[in-house]
């Protein structure tokens, strides 16, 4: 019976940046972002949407579509790539906001882009071995304000939650979760990350040699953080693990690409989704994106994308998913899901 899914839910912030705006701010041909990236516009949270804030809204629709109340939950997992709370983790504010039980284990992970593979995948072993029965993922992201103290990411990032709600299955329903994994390319860590003001400039080289090399002078963003992307090897990377991310569930499971119905990859860039499509020889008619509207938002595009198309009717029962993820680390994995 597998792992199945209960419930999904999503919040998307109301305010509206168009890749127009962007490219008026930072000097850039206009279309160009479009172009290079497949994003027409991205949401931007307001000052008091912050990443809990959007996480508890998206599980309140996972529990409203699931049928359940906070106090069926008794693992919550919270997913964030770029946490506005050194401690505790957004998993606390989201468990007091939703009002769960003192008695559910909580927890914050971090698997950049990956993350809602990799929280899937850490529910899925409390799932399968019985310590716990009813498990709610968050993937919550503010990206935007980081993002626009960069020239290459500000482009790209935009703000969302998604929330998904799984528990053991039943035997009238499909297998559920019936592979995952995630891996990492912990040597890569240089290409593509954020660091503080409370590191060192001296520390870099060892960090991050091109980040030395090419911002070593730099100011810090306004909130004290500086990101480093070296795009060329982030999507060379990217399109070879996630196409190897596929191959390696379908094998597993003993599946082909003929045996799935959608293929839900991290909406990164869409020359990577069709980079990786082209790849595995697959149709992109299977591959539903959302990025031309939405943006990158980092963990939580595969959950937002998942809610989006569930709730249109376009993924149904007795279907099978695979989730893709690729992030920085770098982090990449897949699951397969039968609904």
């Amino acid at each position: 019976m597998g792992i199945q899914l209960a419930g999904v839910g999503h919040y998307l912030p109301e305010t509206i940046r168009s890749s127009a705006d962007i490219e008026r701010e930072l000097g850039r041909g206009e279309g160009k972002v479009f172009r290079s990236t497949g994003i027409r516009e991205r949401r931007a949270a307001g000052p008091n949407e912050t990443s809990w804030v959007m996480g508890t809204h998206a599980a309140q629709a996972a529990l409203a579509h699931a049928g359940l109340q906070p106090s069926d939950i008794d693992l919550l997992v919270a997913h964030i790539s770029q946490p506005e709370l050194d401690y505790p983790d957004i998993a606390w504010p989201l468990a007091r906001d939703l009002g769960l039980s003192p008695s559910c284990a909580v927890m914050g992970v971090r698997f950049g882009c990956t993350g809602f593979v990799g929280s899937l995948h850490v529910a899925r072993q409390f799932l399968e071995t019985g310590a716990a029965k009813c498990a709610l993922v968050v993937c919550a992201e503010v990206m935007h304000w980081h993002a626009q103290s960069y020239p290459r990411s500000a482009p790209i990032l935009g703000d969302a939650a998604g929330a998904a709600i799984f528990r053991p299955g039943r035997p009238d329903e499909g297998r559920g979760v019936i592979a995952s994994f995630v891996g990492n390319l912990a040597s890569h860590i240089g290409e593509c990350l954020v660091v503080n003001d409370h590191l060192d400039r001296s520390a870099w080289p060892q960090l991050s040699p091109g980040m030395a090399e090419e911002l070593g002078d730099a100011p810090y963003s306004p909130r004290g953080t500086m990101s480093f992307w070296n795009g060329g090897d982030i999507f060379k990377r990217a399109i070879e693990h996630m196409t190897a991310a596929v191959q390696r569930v379908l094998e597993e499971t003993g599946l082909g690409i003929d045996d799935i119905d959608h293929f839900l990859f991290h909406q990164a860039n869409i020359r990577i989704i069709k980079g990786v499509a082209r790849h595995l020889d697959l149709p992109l008619d299977k591959a539903p994106v959302h990025i031309e509207t939405v943006g990158n938002t980092a963990s939580a595009s595969i959950p937002v994308l998942l809610s989006q198309e569930l709730h249109a009717g376009r993924i149904q029962a007795g279907q099978r998913l695979v989730f893709v993820g690729f992030g920085t680390g770098y982090s990449f994995g897949a699951a397969v899901m039968e609904l």
